[in-house]
């Protein structure tokens, strides 16, 4: 169950909270189903999210054990994505049904996926993944042109708001000379 953020009624009248309950299935068709309603939110089929339970007993493996979970992008927070992983890949989707972030398993999970703390100190939570082999943790990263240290895509705001005030300052210099006929 995944809380969505609250939602202003049909006639301007008070907020109500919704949740999406969603469902992973074997081919790795991840469906939202709208609490309130009913209805489906959303279906998405996530490449790498499937698992085939029957022929890993057959062959003498671990099945894989899949995973769909709310978990918190922060530790502490609220649930605010939706942990989803197969027998060769773990996604986390967004509310909305989009991917927001994919990797790929060193092994079929005999556990379910769990996110329950930042292990690293970023204060981000942090994915664990129990395999035969060992314990794989993995970590988000942030995204964004914003934050210092970089990261990908766009210019830091610093830079936005620099060429703003000297487009602004050009404008009040053309307004200026224009007045003195100069």
């Amino acid at each position: 169950r995944l809380a969505l953020p609250r939602q202003r009624g049909v006639s301007g009248g008070p907020t109500r909270d919704t949740a999406l309950v969603a469902f992973l299935v074997s081919s790795g068709e991840v469906t939202a189903v709208r609490g309130a309603d009913g209805h489906v939110a959303w279906r998405r089929a996530v490449p790498g999210l499937g698992w085939r339970p029957h022929s890993l007993r057959a062959s003498g493996a671990h099945p894989a054990s899949p995973t769909l979970t709310a978990v918190a992008l922060r530790p502490g927070g609220p649930p605010s994505a939706l942990l989803a992983a197969g027998d060769r890949r773990v996604s986390l989707l967004s509310p909305a049904g989009h991917i927001l972030a994919s990797a790929d398993l060193p092994g079929a999970p005999l556990l379910p996926l769990a996110a329950p703390a930042d292990l690293d100190g970023d204060g981000l939570a942090d994915v664990l993944c129990v395999t035969r082999d060992g314990v794989y943790g993995f970590s988000q990263r942030r995204r964004g042109g914003g934050a210092a240290g970089g990261g990908s895509g766009g210019l830091p705001l610093s830079a936005l708001v620099g060429c703003l005030v000297a487009a602004m300052v050009g404008v009040w210099w053309t307004q200026q000379a224009g007045g003195r006929g100069v």
